[in-house]
């Protein structure tokens, strides 16, 4: 897991050099399609100003593109993000609130100067509480990223990984994904590693527990990003808040979506329920209406999207 030091350092670096690169008048490039741009605080919940979507050009980088359409400060002779808007990273009863950002639904690992923004991408700096999880490698919210955008530019291969008592909902899984354009290999859960694309995970939490990608939320949020973590057998989830403590359980007919990596493997989606009710709410919240500008969500049988962590509302 990278340090917070590490994440501050490697967006610092991405801020030094888009500097550099303004002061040396680097050419803005041939033009490009549309890339678009959110900026929000608490996990997506309290969105700063509007969203925004503009023509990139081939030299676009994510830290100009966020220099252009936002106030932009920096501390320590600019090598770190002082403040977006006005926020600035701070710490509070012992909480550190910092900037992170996600290209297509997927955390950088690399500073803004470093991101070169191709047609169609999705921007999304959100402020945060990062004392439960350093690293929130992957999200649900920019859907149909990452599957329609990718990485740098390229698509991704999908592979739709099916319980075997999930077969009618895999197809509706299925049918989702190609509505957005994206074609899948189907195949069984199990190996999450390099090299294995972008996974799609469909099944009941107890058909799929034993996955590398759904084990991992056992350990909560600073394991696998993802304030949600399920019981054992995965009668329940419990939804937790930004310090990793829990706040309610959700019992039988709750589904789940939310997006994890293990190690350095592309993203997977965990599509799932406590039972096959929760399955059916879950695969039915595959569209943006549901998914935008959420980390995970939980699906109530009640017919309530629940965000993840607990939005300050619910706290």
């Amino acid at each position: 897991m990278k340090s917070r030091g590490y994440l501050l350092g490697v967006i610092a670096l991405g801020l030094s050099a888009a500097l550099m690169a303004v002061g040396c008048g680097l050419g803005p490039g041939a033009q490009t399609g549309q890339i678009t741009l959110m900026v929000t605080s608490d996990f997506g919940d309290g969105p700063i100003g509007k969203a925004s979507a503009e023509t990139g050009t081939e030299s676009e980088t994510a830290m100009r593109q966020l220099q252009r359409a936002r106030t932009v400060k920096t501390r320590y002779g600019g090598r770190f993000v002082q403040s977006i808007d006005g926020l600035a990273a701070f710490s509070s009863s012992g909480h550190p609130f910092d900037w992170f950002f996600f290209v297509n639904g997927i955390e950088s690992t690399v500073g803004a100067a470093d991101v070169t923004l191709h047609a169609g991408d999705d921007i999304w700096w959100d402020h945060r509480d990062w004392s439960a999880a350093t690293h929130v490698p992957a999200v649900v919210g920019a859907w149909p990223h990452p599957f329609t955008g990718g990485t740098d530019g390229k698509r991704l291969p999908t592979r739709l990984l099916c319980a075997p008592n999930a077969g009618n909902q895999c197809n509706k899984v299925e049918a989702a994904l190609a509505a957005a354009g994206i074609v899948s290999a189907r195949g069984l859960p199990g190996i999450a590693g390099k090299g294995s694309g972008l996974r799609v995970l469909v099944g009941t939490w107890d058909e799929i527990r034993t996955d590398p990608a759904a084990a991992i939320l056992l350990g909560g949020p600073s394991d696998s990003g993802v304030y949600v973590q399920p019981s054992l057998r995965g009668s329940g989830f419990d939804l937790l808040n930004p310090s990793g403590e829990r706040g309610a359980t959700y019992g039988a007919g709750t589904g789940l979506v939310a997006a994890t990596v293990v190690g350095d493997a592309l993203p997977t989606w965990l599509v799932t329920g406590t039972d096959n009710k929760g399955l059916s709410l879950a695969v039915e919240a595959l569209n943006l209406k549901v998914l935008a500008r959420h980390f995970a969500v939980l699906l109530t049988a009640g017919g309530r999207v629940v965000p993840a962590p607990i939005s300050p509302e619910q706290r």
